[in-house]
């Protein structure tokens, strides 16, 4: 498998290596010494190019034994693709997207999602009653979405959920996904703790399309709170912690 710096070198001469008509002719996100800005997860490096305005998240492996895992992404991005909620942005499993250093990698292309991370979001509407409430509202709406569809994220937390500017709410962070075609499988992440029934951390974990029960619970019961009495956030301190209003 291609090193970091192979990744980084292919990325940065995209007009070559990129082996995706959708993004050719994309323009890459540079640090200020002309090097491909990227962010490094568990498994992959996050790129960000841009074309026609719209800004992609472009993940490439860099680690090895990937097999199975490319595989169950693969999974993930054919049954998101076919929902097509609007709470996930547009997840697409590219295999031999990208060239790098004479061997054709797969890869991943998620829609860069613009928005006020949950937390930021509830902080700046605390004293609007009616905008909590109907914050409330439609993350329940989202919440049977995703039941019905046979859908789990995996984990729901402050920091994976955004709401855009009209008010929509959208998902990110899809390495925890769980649908039909991968349940039973092991889990790779088992979500932030504030968030999450302590049974997901004693190891062995599998992934299960009800993993966002105890999680769902929290938010919402959390966002129906905060919405009649909005000084809870000052009183736990909320701003400042990894949970909303329980642990």
């Amino acid at each position: 498998m291609p090193n970091k710096n192979d990744i980084k070198l292919a990325v940065k001469n995209s007009d070559k290596f990129l082996k995706i008509p959708e993004l050719q002719r994309a323009t890459v996100k540079l640090n200020p010494d002309g090097s491909p800005y990227f962010i490094t997860g568990g498994f992959t490096m996050v790129f960000q190019l841009e074309k026609n305005s719209k800004r992609w998240a472009f993940r490439v492996w860099h680690i090895q034994g990937m097999k199975n895992l490319k595989e169950r992404f693969r999974k993930i991005s054919e049954h998101l693709s076919k929902q097509k909620l609007p709470y996930f942005a547009d997840f697409i499993y590219d295999e031999k997207g990208l060239l790098v250093n004479g061997e054709l990698v797969d890869t991943i292309r998620m829609e860069w999602v613009h928005g006020d991370l949950l937390k930021e979001y509830i902080e700046k509407n605390l004293n609007d009653k009616a905008k909590i409430e109907k914050l409330a509202v439609n993350f329940l709406k989202m919440c049977e979405d995703l039941h019905e569809h046979k859908i789990s994220h995996g984990d729901l937390q402050h920091g994976n959920i955004l709401i855009d500017n009209q008010g929509n709410i959208r998902l990110i962070d899809y390495d925890s996904v769980c649908v039909p075609s991968i349940e039973r499988e092991d889990e790779l992440v088992t979500g932030l703790k504030g968030f999450q029934h302590p049974s997901r951390f004693t190891g062995n974990t599998k992934t299960s399309l009800k993993a966002d029960y105890f999680s769902e619970f929290v938010i919402y019961l959390s966002l129906v709170a905060l919405s009649q009495k909005p000084q809870l956030w000052d009183t736990y301190k909320v701003k400042t912690t990894e949970v909303l209003l329980f642990n």
